[in-house]
């Protein structure tokens, strides 16, 4: 904690829960989490094979309505509440991120700024090419430590192999 005191940063959420219902648990999960961040919400939600993702701007309570929850099915969940600590509040922003090649799929939330991103972009090879994003600083950057992780940094993600699709 330090001089300055405990720091509110986004909240991550995740959930397996077989025969549950895992949208409406990541749901209050988030609501509970919302002093977190309260620039955007979003969940991803996987049957093991599909990922559905559903991210808007606002409040936990103004982005998922009761038609929206009840589309999001599976067993597995992650959710996410954005405070930023960099970039804008904008739609892009907001978190699951997701990516798909057409054949995998990765849903991903997480809490902190990735500095290290291109080195990561090459371990995994050309298939990945490093995108700059506000969530994450080269590490050329001027004042940005070079690391590779933090004790601050969590992530949440989902996998598929096979099709998904992102709302």
């Amino acid at each position: 904690m330090g001089a300055e005191g405990p720091k509110e940063e986004c909240g991550v959420f995740g959930v397996w829960a077989p025969g549950d219902d895992v949208a409406r648990l990541t749901y209050f999960a988030l609501f509970a989490q919302q002093h977190r961040g309260q620039e955007a919400a979003g969940m991803a939600v996987s049957d093991g094979e599909h990922i559905l993702v559903f991210k808007e701007l606002g409040l936990v309570s103004q982005v998922f309505d009761e038609a929206t929850l009840s589309t999001l099915r599976g067993d597995l969940g992650i959710g996410h509440n954005r405070y930023s600590t960099t970039g804008s509040t904008t739609w892009e922003n907001a978190q699951p991120a997701f990516k798909t090649d057409g054949q995998r799929s990765l849903a991903l939330g997480h809490n902190g700024n990735l500095v290290n991103t291109l080195e990561l972009a090459q371990r995994v090879g050309p298939q990945a090419p490093p995108r700059r994003t506000p969530t994450w600083s080269p590490p050329s950057s001027p004042g940005t430590p070079r690391r590779t992780s933090s004790p601050r940094w969590s992530t949440c993600f989902l996998r598929s192999r096979v099709r998904s699709r992102s709302w």
